[in-house]
Order: structure tokens, then C-alpha cells, then sequence
């Protein structure tokens, strides 16, 4: 398999995951090519492991023991551990985006949209031992053009905001009207005053044509998410 065909394997299985574990596709399959090798690594070949996740005690599922290394105060030793095992690539994926998003220590990984964000709050995490381990998942996102996979995942969504309104009575009224049309929306306080955020729209007609029956009656603005 080449390097581009394993991109493109693990950026599919990347992207469809996405919606469940809130993981960027782009960190996921920069993580693959570090951790595996491009698939190549012993790990992956005996257990179809992407990722080398550890299998701790809780661990229900295949193990295999493995080559590895760990960095201790920058120094890398070479250790022997327990490795989570899967059946296909599919299920290393899953797994991996199951495992950051059960995790609490992960939380600003997941659905952090800014990939340069992402790697280097996994790597705050803990994830890996490696010093530079977020300088390298970037690198690659940025020389293999990763992100493409982040845009296929979510694709850009339109929104508004309506406001400000310094009364939260005034706020509720107009909120009530736009529940009352079926248009979900939500009442958010901020400094000085309420905000509305209504519902976003893939179709940026549908975003306009609100954007101009409200225009008259209060200040807004179109947001790409």
C-alpha cells in the first residue's frame, strides 16, 4: 500500500467517525501514519492497531505484546507492553475515537475544529511521552494537506446571531416568535446584554432569506461555522 492509499483508507474511516467521537480527521489519520508507520509497524500487522493504545485492565477486548519506547526526561527507552488488538482497521479507528472521547482528559480535543489546537491538546493530554509529538502530527497535516478530511466531515454550516438586546425580556419575546415559526434558537446572556443563536443551515440561501425577514427588525450577522 503507498502512502497516499493509506491516507486515503484512514481518512475515510477518519471522516465517518467523526459524527460519533468529535475527533478531527485530520489528527486521527496524522496520528495513524506516526503511530503505525504508514500501517507498516510490527503492531499493526499482528493486530490491525493504528494507534498503539495501551490495553489497561478495563480493556475487554484482543491484546498483543509489543516493541515499543517510551521517553522518561527526553531520553527514549525501549520497553515490551500490552497493546489493545483489533480485528480490521475499521475498528482501530472506532476504538480510537471512543477511547479520547471517554476519556475527561481528552475533552479539549474533542470538537476542537482548529487541528493545530487539536494535536497539541492531545499531546497536553498525555497521549504520547514524545516532546515534539504535536509539532510532528502538524507537520504532517500541513505537508499531506490532512484537513481536506476535516472540511468532508463537517462541511461549512451557516448560522446567525441575533442581537443585542439589553432587555432579556425583549430577547424572549422574539425568541418565542421564532419557536412559534418552528425556528429552533437559543437565549444566551452575555456582557451587557442577550444574544440569539438560531439554528444552522448547510444551504447559505436558507441562512440569507432568515438573515432578511429578521433585518429589519433587529441587527444580525452570517456566520460560517
Amino acid at each position: 500500500m503507498t502512502n497516499s492509499e493509506f491516507i486515503e483508507k484512514v481518512g475515510a474511516l477518519a471522516a465517518a467517525d467523526y459524527p460519533k467521537s468529535g475527533v478531527l480527521p485530520s489528527l486521527t489519520v496524522a496520528q495513524a501514519i506516526l503511530e503505525s508507520g504508514w500501517g507498516k509497524s510490527g503492531l499493526t500487522a499482528k493486530a490491525n492497531a493504528l494507534f498503539g493504545i495501551k490495553a489497561g485492565k478495563d480493556w475487554k477486548g484482543k491484546r498483543v505484546n509489543s516493541k515499543t519506547f517510551e521517553y522518561y526526561d527526553g531520553e527514549r527507552v525501549d520497553i515490551v507492553d500490552c497493546f489493545r488488538a483489533y480485528d480490521s482497521w475499521a475498528e482501530s479507528v472506532a476504538d480510537h475515537g471512543a477511547f479520547l472521547a471517554g476519556l475527561s482528559r481528552y475533552k479539549a480535543v474533542i470538537g476542537e475544529r482548529d487541528y493545530q489546537k487539536a494535536c497539541r491538546a492531545i499531546q497536553a493530554a498525555g497521549y504520547a511521552t514524545a516532546p515534539d509529538y504535536a509539532d510532528i502530527l502538524i507537520s504532517l497535516i500541513d505537508q499531506y494537506k490532512l484537513d481536506r478530511f476535516d472540511r468532508a466531515a463537517s462541511p461549512e454550516r451557516y448560522g446567525l446571531w441575533i442581537g443585542h438586546f439589553s432587555a432579556e425580556e425583549r430577547a424572549m419575546e422574539l425568541s418565542g416568535a421564532l419557536s412559534a415559526l418552528g425556528v429552533y434558537n437559543k437565549v444566551a446572556e452575555e456582557p451587557g446584554g442577550y444574544v440569539i443563536r438560531v439554528e444552522w443551515y448547510a444551504d447559505k440561501a436558507k441562512a440569507d432569506a432568515l438573515a432578511l425577514l429578521l433585518g429589519e427588525r433587529c441587527y444580525f450577522e452570517v456566520y460560517t461555522s
